[in-house]
């Protein structure tokens, strides 16, 4: 008997409404701070921006990689159990209600009830039974008819599938909960800083762990499109993917419409100032060809960088200077959406 009150036990406190609603919140505040608190940082990034006591706790805990901490796939975990606990608790209740075997109506049910309708009918039960069968069978989705020594009675429902519904709600939870704790174990999402014409097969995860990918990323080209006022309204570039130096498409990704290979998921994430390694590529003399639009006389003008050569025609000067140039700061995540 104490085995069986201790599942019992075990068994109502799996299958508590308010163990629920206690795990979706408490996932809900951790997915918040997770949100807030940069993940993937540094100890000192925490002591300096939360402070000595703070700074120390955060990694600690796991904080700093919320999503694939001990706990949170805990969390996860139980409120998957839970799930599947309440449906099974519930289920063969609602299964007997949406397919009963037999129907039992109680009259007095009906009698007491506030809304009830008493009417005369000048017609015998015979003549108005089978116009009322016609009328309420095309009203209700399940419908009989029961005689009776006085005469009859009928029964009817609609949306009786309905109660179903809970079911494919739980369902999709338990998916969406099970890709997420499959990508917190094999997946992973890092960061690559590419600069337009260059090219890399690894990604960064944390501070310095690297990964390396499955095909060269390279960013052929950046732009960004600016509003009235000067902010940017969009920011787009063009990736060629390869293998073995071979190019196997090329495709344009914004931000929120990523590039989708072999389970990898390739997004634009913001636009940066040229590195230093990237300037130090760049030629020291450039060539610029300047059009007249009424002549169409070409004029090429040849000058240094960081100086100042004259235009064509007299029109004045030009600084040959770099002051930005934009990168595509892209991060990779697998196994995630």
């Amino acid at each position: 008997m104490k085995i069986k009150s201790q599942k019992n036990a075990m068994w109502l406190f799996f299958s508590s409404v308010k163990l629920s609603v206690f795990l979706l919140f408490t996932l809900a505040l951790v997915s918040v701070f997770g949100t807030i608190i940069a993940q993937g940082q540094s100890i000192e990034y925490y002591k300096s921006t939360f402070g000595h006591l703070w700074g120390t706790v955060i990694p600690l805990i796991g904080m700093d990689d919320t999503y694939h901490s001990f706990w949170y796939r805990l969390l996860m975990g139980l409120l998957s159990l839970n799930i599947i606990v309440c449906s099974i608790d519930r289920l063969f209740a609602t299964w007997s209600i949406i397919f009963p075997k037999t129907h039992t109506v109680k009259a007095n049910r009906f009698r007491n009830k506030p809304d009830r309708q008493i009417f005369n009918a000048r017609s015998t039960m015979t003549q108005l039974r089978d116009p009322i069968r016609l009328f309420l069978s095309k009203k209700w989705t399940h419908f009989e008819l029961f005689s009776t020594d006085t005469g009859f009675y009928c029964y009817g429902e609609t949306g009786r599938k309905s109660r179903l519904g809970v079911y494919a709600v739980h369902v999709s939870i338990l998916l969406m909960i099970t890709g997420g704790i499959i990508g917190s174990f094999f997946g992973f999402d890092g960061y690559i800083q590419i600069s337009e014409g260059e090219s890399t097969n690894y990604l960064v995860i944390g501070q310095n762990q690297k990964i390396e990918l499955p095909f060269t990323i390279q960013c052929d080209d950046f732009s960004v499109s600016y509003y009235d006022n000067g902010t940017p309204s969009e920011f787009k570039s063009i990736l060629t993917l390869k293998r073995d130096n071979k190019t196997f498409f090329t495709r344009p990704i914004l931000v929120n419409h990523p590039l989708r290979y072999e389970g990898i998921n390739i997004f634009q994430s913001s636009y940066g100032l040229l590195t230093p390694e990237y300037r130090q590529k760049l030629p020291e003399t450039v060539v610029l060809f300047f059009q007249n639009p009424k002549t169409r006389l070409s004029y090429p003008v040849k000058g240094k960088l960081n100086e100042r050569v004259p235009l064509p025609e007299g029109k004045g000067f030009l600084p040959f200077k770099i002051i930005r140039h934009p990168i595509a700061l892209v991060v990779i995540i697998w196994g995630r959406h």
